[in-house]
């Protein structure tokens, strides 16, 4: 009986060594599984930064160019003859100049805020 207590034993220990070995491999296939997907989310969120990146390279190269034709307009006479037209105001000799006032735009947008105000103070009273 002792004889048959041992083999039982011994019949045993290759197959809980074998279950042991088989959760091991289960765990490393799983670790393994879960950090492959982490990658290949990283991997995606940096495919879409680059894109991004990229656009935004020929959005500024665009500008750039914009920049760069509006720089060699700037030497011109034509340019230059506008520029303190319109900015400083400037006049040729024999010329007259039509300054056109925004007094009615300011005085329009202040009765109107008053108009806003009125309506404020009459939803106030309602509450």
């Amino acid at each position: 009986m002792v004889t048959k207590f041992k083999k039982n034993k011994k019949s045993q220990s290759p197959l809980v060594f074998l279950i042991f070995f088989i959760l091991f491999l289960l765990l490393i296939i799983g670790f393994l599984a879960v950090t492959n997907l982490k990658i290949s989310k990283k991997r995606a969120e940096l495919a879409s930064r680059i894109e991004k990146i990229k656009e935004r390279i020929k959005s500024l190269e665009g500008k750039k160019i914009q920049l760069e034709g509006e720089i060699s307009k700037a030497g011109s006479e034509e340019f230059i003859e506008r520029k303190a037209r319109e900015e400083l105001g400037f006049k040729k000799p024999n010329e007259d100049m039509i300054v056109i006032s925004k007094e009615k735009e300011e005085k329009e947008t202040e009765e109107e805020q008053e108009k806003k105000n009125w309506w404020e103070k009459l939803k106030f009273w309602q509450r």
